[in-house]
């Protein structure tokens, strides 16, 4: 069972002009989703993508925390954390 509504490992933080907090895996996903138009020339975006819907399938810690890890490594290298 797919559950969007899962926490995600920590909450984070948005700075500039995506302020705002990103607390579950469904905010995350949008929040991707609405910058996807480089998905196709951005590894660390398209990757964090595969890692959020995995989360939400497994529900499992682990996948939770690695999709966490891959959402901030997306926003620190866009300026965004």
């Amino acid at each position: 069972m797919t559950d969007w509504k899962t926490p995600l490992a920590r909450s984070i933080t948005l700075r500039g002009r995506a302020s705002g907090t990103l607390s579950t895996l469904e905010e995350a996903g949008k929040f991707l989703l609405s910058r996807s138009q480089g998905v196709l020339r951005n590894d660390v975006l398209a990757h964090a993508m595969t890692l959020l819907m995995q989360a939400a399938e497994s529900e499992d810690p682990k996948d939770i925390a690695e999709a966490t890890t891959q959402l901030e490594r997306y926003l620190t290298a866009q300026k965004m954390q």
